[in-house]
C-alpha cells in the first residue's frame, strides 16, 4: 500500500513503520521492532531465546554457527522471503541444534551448494533456481507454489 505524503513524495509504509527488505515493519518510538504491538527488546530475546539455548549449548557458539551458516548463501537468497524460507530456514528448521551438537557446525544442503557452484541456471537441464526450490513460475511468469 503506497500513500502520498504532502509534497508529492510517495511513501510505501504507514507512519510508525519502516521498509526492511521490501516489507513494512513496525518500529517502537525507541527504535525496536514491534511484534503484535509489543516492543522486542534485548530482554525479550534473552527471555525467549537465549535462556532456552543455554540448556543445550553456549548461545555465543550457536550465534556464530548461525552467522557462518548464513554466510554460505548469496545475498539474493537471504533478501528474498520465499527463497530464504525454502533454501535457508526450512532445511535446518528442525535439525540446526542437532547438527551443531553432533558436528560442531551447520552446513547448507550439499545439493544447493552444488547448484550454486554450477551457476544460477543448470545449462544442461535448463533448470532455474525456481525449479530447485520447487516454485512453479506459471504461464504468465508469476510465481505459484508447487
Amino acid at each position: 500500500m503506497r500513500r502520498q505524503r504532502s509534497g508529492g513524495k510517495i511513501e510505501k509504509c504507514p507512519e510508525g513503520f519502516v521498509e526492511e527488505l521490501g516489507e513494512c515493519v513496525e518500529l517502537s518510538p525507541r527504535g525496536y521492532y514491534m511484534i503484535g504491538g509489543n516492543e522486542q527488546t534485548e530482554y525479550d530475546f534473552d527471555r525467549q531465546i537465549t535462556r532456552k539455548i543455554k540448556l543445550l549449548i553456549d548461545p555465543e557458539k550457536a550465534w556464530k554457527a548461525a552467522l557462518e551458516y548464513l554466510s554460505s548463501f548469496p545475498k539474493e537468497v537471504l533478501r528474498h522471503p520465499g527463497k530464504f524460507y525454502k533454501l535457508v530456514y526450512e532445511p535446518v528448521r528442525d535439525t540446526f541444534f542437532i547438527e551443531l551438537l553432533e558436528k560442531g557446525r551447520v552446513e547448507a544442503p550439499k545439493e544447493f551448494i552444488d547448484y550454486l557452484a554450477r551457476g544460477s541456471t543448470d545449462k544442461k537441464k535448463g533448470k532455474s533456481l525456481y525449479d530447485f526450490i520447487g516454485i512453479d513460475k506459471g504461464k504468465n511468469g508469476n510465481c505459484v507454489n508447487g
